[in-house]
């Protein structure tokens, strides 16, 4: 889990944070909470794939290698997990990016997942992440003619209809799914992930206290 210790926030009588409580360094101190929560995402993330014995790195390259025929390497039976790659897909203006894609080529199948530390999601921000989403997953079908489909993980709902519910209903049931199943998919503990980011949120309550006491002077 990201640490406020080391997460920077924003400075000056002129934070909407300072104002809210008419301190500073106070405001400060709640800025970088914010800021941490947001890290909190990337933070799992790179969690995760340090963790996980099937990562790959060059989806593109990959994904070019199977359409193509070069199946070198192929010989076993894992799975293939990407983290965070970027993709060009013709006729899109931006390379797209998804959190982890998985791919099975013996199974002739692949998995495109968006990972989610929390559970609650805006309107707006649901769709985008389905449009990207099915994007990906529609160019990968086509690229390898693979059975591909579609995964929206919320890691610390441990109830599927919770994660819909979150999502304002933009994914059905067979489309989410939580942290356990995530890390049973790709291989990792994950009672030792989350005991690490329990270590990291004690650290996180007991940093963020004492701080308070030495602003306000207690």
């Amino acid at each position: 889990m990201a640490k406020i210790r080391d997460t920077r926030g924003r400075h000056g009588t002129g934070s909407g944070y300072a104002r809210l409580v008419g301190n500073a360094e106070l405001g400060q101190l709640l800025s970088r909470t914010h800021g941490t929560v947001i890290r909190n995402g990337n933070e799992l993330e790179h969690l995760l794939a340090e963790r996980c014995a099937f990562r790959r790195v060059g989806l593109q390259q990959r994904v070019d290698g199977l359409a193509n025929g070069l199946l070198d390497g192929d010989a076993g039976t894992a799975i293939e997990v990407y983290f965070g790659e970027r993709v060009r897909i013709p006729g899109q203006p931006r390379a797209t990016t998804c959190d982890i894609v998985i791919i099975d080529a013996q199974a002739n199948a692949a998995l495109v997942i968006e990972l989610k530390d929390g559970d609650t999601f805006d309107t707006k921000k649901s769709e985008g992440e389905l449009r990207s989403m099915t994007l990906l997953a529609a160019w990968l079908a086509r690229r390898l003619g693979f059975e591909t489909s579609l995964r929206f993980c919320s890691f610390n709902q441990t109830d599927e209809e919770a994660i819909m519910v979150g999502a304002k209903g933009r994914f059905n049931a067979e489309q989410v799914m939580t942290g356990q199943a995530l890390c049973s998919l790709i291989g990792i503990d994950y009672a030792e992930v989350q005991r690490t980011r329990e270590r990291d949120a004690q650290d996180n309550l007991e940093y963020f206290v004492s701080e308070v006491r030495r602003i306000v002077g207690l």
